[in-house]
């Protein structure tokens, strides 16, 4: 009768000859296939933080813009290097619902020398426009993190008092906000 020999590889049990080239290629396979599954999630890995942050932060940029669309990286830059401040004030107003308030300061930030001129001059316009925007807003409307009060007042600002000039890059920063 002839004898089988089972080996167990489990228990420590050895290969018969000739079957180790098919393990030391199951095990470079096996390398290769990992590294492909690495690069892959590092790809998509890319891809959605582009998307997510790059991409959201180009479409803030593009809304900031107006129609005129996402400012330049050198525009941008600009307005870091050399901004120019105009001081609106803080504001107390009762809102829509009649016994709340807010108190808020704001700032417009422009690169613009001209239009910071302008601004300043006018400013009792643009306290005007502030203050018309915030009695219209109730608190849950300020409360809601979707709430983009700050453009609201820019599109006002820029509609009434001072139209944008292409090249010149605005932003509206409340430095103070509370609601009472």
């Amino acid at each position: 009768m002839t004898e089988v020999n089972e080996v167990n590889f489990s228990k420590g049990g050895k290969m018969a000859e000739g079957e180790g080239a098919k393990g030391r290629s199951g095990l470079i396979r096996m390398i290769v296939i990992g590294g492909v599954v690495i690069l892959a999630l590092a790809i998509v890995v890319g891809v959605l933080y582009w998307f997510f942050f790059m991409h959201s932060a180009n479409q803030k940029a593009s809304r900031a813009g107006g129609n005129e669309g996402a400012q330049t990286g050198e525009t941008l830059q600009e307005s870091i290097k050399n901004p120019l401040y105009v001081d609106l004030g803080s504001f107390t107003v009762n809102l829509a619902e009649g016994r709340r308030y807010a108190r808020v300061s704001m700032k417009l930030l422009t690169t613009d020398k001209e239009a910071a001129d302008t601004l300043t001059k006018r400013v009792a316009e643009l306290q005007d426009i502030v203050v018309t925007v915030l009695r219209q807003k109730t608190v849950e409307s300020l409360n809601d993190p979707n709430t983009q009060l700050d453009q609201d007042i820019l599109k006002r600002i820029e509609k009434q008092v001072l139209p944008r000039a292409p090249n010149e890059y605005r932003k509206l920063l409340i430095t103070e906000f509370l609601i009472q």
